[in-house]
């Protein structure tokens, strides 16, 4: 009997982690496991469909992406914590949105961010097994068959209103906006750190560890995630701008967009992460803006697997990953003026943005498919034993 992986789904934006789900479920079936699917969307047929999940001697592990279905209790108690087989958390975010999930023992949390494998250790004093993992990239049906480039430059994100971000901010109490602002100049001076080394920088200023009982606690429930939503949504507004005023047209797809803001860009409605991808297929370049300080988000390994030049925020985990301007182009926040001639370039040497695309689906096809995580997943399972 081939042990089993039992795969928690939901529901999430754009569906793109249920096709996460999909692809590393294949991934551990070429690897000789058993996978069963577990809707928790499906409420009245979710106990029994658990029951069926977990019967037999021959479960391994439970893969949940973000945590999802964590609330599960027997006897005022964990679920979790009365199973012979661990919970393994994929986190597809900052930890910070999901701490109250990650607290009972018996689970196995996995951050796509190095900054956020040591946020996590200090956040639980090294009681929790974190490890670091990024995302996988997903290809499109239509990847690998000759498509017509139909667009020059793609951008899918979601808008995010700075003004709404500042708003909310205003409401904390004035500690908590001081070290919100001050993080946030810090992170916009630099190309790539992480939020915590912001906060840590203003915590020495102000004779504070930030890693102490109630300000940690409050920095992990209520300043972080506003940090990272308002240096968003200002390196998108800025980013865009840029762009819109040196007349290079971006083709936006997301929620949220207000349609008349920009005269060279072309806004989009949303569409489902695999009608993205397929889009990828059909683009030359594909920008990829996740602010991530020292990882990957699927954006970079999915753009590269469907064919695209991915055009990046530097980390530099990703500059250990992948060669500048070979396999990957990046651009920096702290040049961020000199994006237009980045893509200027680009687009008027296609032989060169066809290599680097080539070059890139090579690597992301050998090492960063959803199948290359699932073999890293039951390596991790099974030396945390």
């Amino acid at each position: 009997m081939p042990p089993r992986v039992v795969i928690y789904k939901g529901t999430y934006q754009y569906g793109a982690v249920n096709l996460f789900a999909d692809e590393i479920a294949e991934g551990f079936r070429k690897l000789g496991r058993e996978t069963v699917f577990v809707d928790l969307t499906d409420t009245s047929a979710l106990q029994s469909n658990l029951s069926k999940a977990f019967s037999g001697s021959n479960v391994e592990f439970i893969l949940s992406f973000n945590a999802a279905g964590y609330c599960f209790e027997l006897n005022a108690k964990s679920l979790y914590d009365s199973l012979p087989f661990p919970f393994f958390a994929f986190l597809v975010d900052h930890p910070a949105h999901h701490l109250d999930r990650l607290r009972f023992n018996n689970i196995i949390i996995s951050a796509m961010d190095r900054s956020h494998v040591h946020f996590l250790n200090n956040y639980f004093k090294g009681s929790k097994k974190v490890f670091f993992m990024p995302h996988g990239g997903c290809r499109s049906s239509l990847a690998g068959t000759p498509r017509e480039k139909k667009i020059d430059v793609l951008f899918p994100a979601s808008y995010m209103d700075m003004d709404e971000e500042l708003t909310k901010i205003k409401s904390l109490e004035p500690f908590s906006q001081k070290l919100i602002y001050d993080s946030v100049d810090i992170i916009l001076k630099n190309d790539a750190i992480p939020i915590e080394d912001a906060l840590e920088t203003i915590g020495r200023g102000l004779g504070i560890n930030i890693y102490e009982g109630k300000i940690f606690y409050k920095m992990a429930s209520e300043i972080i995630n506003k940090i990272e939503t308002l240096v968003r949504a200002i390196k998108r507004t800025e980013m865009l701008k840029i762009l819109d005023d040196a007349g290079i047209a971006v083709d936006i797809y997301g929620n949220g967009w207000p349609e008349n803001r920009f005269k060279s860009h072309r806004v989009h409605k949303a569409l489902p992460f695999n009608e993205i991808n397929d889009l990828m297929t059909e683009s030359r370049i594909v920008i990829n803006a996740a602010n991530i300080a020292d990882g990957a988000h699927e954006r970079v390994f999915t753009t590269m697997l469907n064919g695209s030049l991915c055009l990046s925020d530097y980390n530099p985990y990703l500059a250990e990953t992948f060669r500048e301007d070979s396999e990957i182009v990046f651009y920096r926040w702290t040049k961020i003026t000199g994006m237009p001639d980045i893509i200027t370039k680009l687009l008027a040497d296609n032989e060169l943005l066809e290599n680097i695309s080539l070059n890139g689906a090579a690597v992301a096809s050998a090492s960063h498919k959803w199948e290359h995580r699932a073999a890293q997943l039951i390596k991790i399972v099974e030396e945390s034993k």
